[in-house]
């Protein structure tokens, strides 16, 4: 009986994983994102709005602001695709819709951060 459950939780768990692996985004922690900022040059997007921006954002982003879709769709253009875009906002909820965004544009690895901002335990830059 117990291998029955067993079974039905992977079949679940693989139908998830598959579901969400499908649509090409990952999630990041902070340390993670942290590592990777730290080995090599990112495409690191803020998409919160410019105040919040100049209230303090993680140094090397830039602002592109979730509610300017259109700047988004004109910046993205010169990006290569194939390389891994970094996404984060306050609490997570904007940079996954930004995230999806990008997916249905074409691009093959986006990130964004769990948690947002208010997870992230590096630095933060104030101003422009």
């Amino acid at each position: 009986m117990d291998s029955i459950y067993i079974g039905l939780i992977l079949l679940a768990g693989a139908i998830l994983y598959f579901f969400f692996m499908n649509r090409g985004i990952q999630t990041i922690g902070s340390d993670e994102l942290e590592n990777i900022r730290k080995k090599q040059k990112i495409l690191l997007i803020d998409v919160r709005e410019k105040h919040e921006f100049k209230s303090g954002h993680i140094p090397g982003a830039i602002n592109i602001p979730l509610s300017q879709k259109q700047t988004l769709l004109t910046k993205s253009s010169d990006w290569n695709k194939n390389k891994p875009i970094y996404l984060y906002c306050q609490s997570g909820s904007r940079s996954g819709m930004a995230a999806r965004q990008l997916r249905k544009l074409g691009f093959r690895q986006v990130f964004h951060l769990k948690g947002g901002l208010l997870s992230w335990n590096g630095s933060i830059k104030k101003g422009r």
